[in-house]
Formats: C-alpha cells, sequence, structure tokens
C-alpha cells in the first residue's frame, strides 16, 4: 500500500529545493554575466583566427570552430543586450529557462575549448590532428559522458527520496558547489603537479581546466534543465522581477568595486594574452618593448596578488568561522 504521507513528504521538500534553486543558482539573473561568455568567446577566437590569418595565410572563416565560436559570440551578445536593458526574460520565462540551459551549457564548453588551447595549440600551429588534441577531445567526451549520467542518477535519487531541507538552504549562498568541493581542487592541483612533474605542464594543465570546468557545470546543467521543465509544466517555479531598490552608499561602493575587479581581472588577462603576440608580430624593440615587457609582468603579478588575497581570505574566514 503506497503511503501517502511520504509522497506528500517527497513532493514538498522537492519543490522546496527547487524553488530556492530558481531564485539562487538557478535564477534567470545568471543570464546577465553572458557578457562573461562573449568576452571568452573572443579570447578562444583569437588563436585560430591568428594562425590560420598570419601563419597559414587562409581564410580564417572556414574553420569550422571558427564559424561555431562567432555564432556562441552572436548569441551571448544578443543575450547580453536583452537581459541588460529588459526585463523581458521574466514575462517569459518558458523560453528564457531553455535558453539559461543554452548559454551556462555553452559556457562550460568555451570554458573546455581555452582548456584545448591551453594543451595543445602552439604559436605557430592549431595542432588538429595531433596525438595530444586525440586524447584531450576523448578525454573530455567519456568526462562529459560520465559526469552527465552521474549526475542524471543523482537527480533521479533525489526526486525520489526527496531533497534535504539544508541541501535547499544552500542554494541561498548562491555558490556553486565546485567553489566549495575540496575534491575538485586535489584534482586541479594534482594535474598541475603532473604537468610539472612529467614536463608537459601545458596539456596537463590545459586538460585539467577541462575537467574541473566538466564537473563544475554538469550537475548545474542537469538542475538547470529540470528547473526549465518545471517551469514550462508550473507557473509556481516562476520568479517574480526584482524591484529596482536605490542602493545606498555602502551598496553602490560594493557594486563599483565588484565592477572594478572584473574591469582589473579582464585588462590583466588581456593584456597577458596579447602583449607577446604584438611584441614577436611586429618585432618591438627598445623602450617600447621596457614598457610592454613591464606592463605583461604587472598583469601578472596583478593576478597573482589577486588570488593570493582571495585565498587568504578564504582560509582565514574558514578559520575564525
Amino acid at each position: 500500500m503506497v503511503n501517502l504521507n511520504k509522497i506528500k513528504t517527497t513532493q514538498e521538500l522537492n519543490e522546496q529545493y527547487f524553488l530556492a534553486l530558481s531564485v539562487t543558482r538557478g535564477s534567470l539573473s545568471m543570464l546577465k554575466t553572458s557578457f562573461f561568455g562573449v568576452f571568452l568567446s573572443l579570447i578562444c577566437l583569437y588563436p585560430s583566427y591568428i594562425i590560420e590569418k598570419t601563419v597559414n595565410q587562409s581564410n580564417p572563416w572556414v574553420i569550422p570552430i571558427n564559424l561555431l565560436l562567432v555564432s556562441i559570440l552572436i548569441f551571448m551578445s544578443i543575450l547580453a543586450f536583452i537581459t541588460l536593458t529588459t526585463d523581458i526574460s521574466y514575462k517569459y520565462q518558458k523560453v528564457f529557462s531553455i535558453l539559461l540551459v543554452i548559454y551556462i551549457l555553452l559556457l562550460a564548453n568555451i570554458l573546455v575549448y581555452l582548456g584545448y588551447i591551453i594543451s595543445v595549440y602552439t604559436e605557430t600551429n592549431l595542432n588538429w590532428n595531433s596525438n595530444s588534441s586525440n586524447l584531450f577531445i576523448m578525454t573530455v567526451i567519456i568526462m562529459w559522458l560520465v559526469t552527465i549520467s552521474y549526475n542524471i542518477h543523482w537527480l533521479q535519487k533525489n526526486l525520489k527520496h526527496g531533497f534535504s531541507e539544508n541541501r535547499a538552504k544552500l542554494n541561498y549562498k548562491a555558490k556553486a558547489s565546485v567553489y566549495n568541493s575540496k575534491t575538485l581542487w586535489i584534482i586541479f592541483g594534482l594535474t598541475f603537479l603532473g604537468g610539472i612533474v612529467t614536463q608537459k605542464i601545458n596539456f596537463i594543465f590545459g586538460l585539467g581546466l577541462a575537467i574541473l570546468m566538466i564537473v563544475a557545470f554538469s550537475r548545474l546543467i542537469i538542475e538547470l534543465a529540470y528547473l526549465a521543465f518545471l517551469k514550462i509544466k508550473d507557473k509556481k517555479y516562476w520568479e517574480l522581477v526584482p524591484e529596482k531598490e536605490e542602493l545606498t552608499n555602502k551598496e553602490k561602493q560594493i557594486k563599483y568595486k565588484k565592477i572594478f575587479k572584473w574591469v582589473n581581472v579582464s585588462l590583466s588577462i588581456l593584456f597577458l594574452c596579447i602583449i607577446p603576440q604584438i611584441i614577436e608580430k611586429y618585432h618591438i624593440l627598445g623602450k617600447l618593448n621596457i614598457v610592454l615587457t613591464t606592463v605583461f609582468w604587472l598583469s601578472l603579478l596583478n593576478l597573482i596578488i589577486i588570488m593570493l588575497i582571495k585565498l587568504v581570505s578564504k582560509i582565514r574566514n574558514k578559520w575564525f568561522k
């Protein structure tokens, strides 16, 4: 005989979890970060474009990956424009919840492709058919299949027994589980160490980054896909349009500080990517070379300091908690 109380409790627990998810990690406000996808798409497009254009002296737009990256770039740009200028996503939540799943999936794969660039590309060759390329692609495909299958099973298991209330509350911390997972950082650390030991740091580091991103995003993708299904099925999972409140001076300072951090990190990464190319391509010597080299090393130092401050802050907060 079916226990109706148990079914009701399970349904309530699941509802509580996905209602929490819809206003935190699965919120449509995440679409506003699509400008970050635009930035990443440009970074990933640059290597293959410049090599085809300058080294191979051929049309870079005949390469399928470049056309795919441009398509993603256009998609991200349109998404960023729509979500940053209007609240239309909250009016058509069935459509935009699906677009959110697509966005996160594309963002994850862009980050994986960034790992591919680090692992395989050289300054003069795309190395599409190399052993390293084949190994990377095979590993990534297997990792996607394994993690997606595991997380589908994880979702089915939790839906059957009901998500715990504690897990639902964790959503309100608005942090993806990857950033709090020791296991993922151990994987990342071991791959980096393995790169040093085997003297294949570029390949191991890039592959480690790809694996980290796959593990980090696969569960979120499954959760968002199921949340999109729930939003299509029932409007009780829809989000309310956020109220536009007047920011206090302190809140404005925090907002400007965050913007400054984003600009600071973005410019540092941009300088690290383009300065070596500029120096080599135009054979820059003399004082200008010194200036550009100084900017390069200052950008690298800036990123290292930011990471150290973040790491110390996390350790201190955990220590005194």
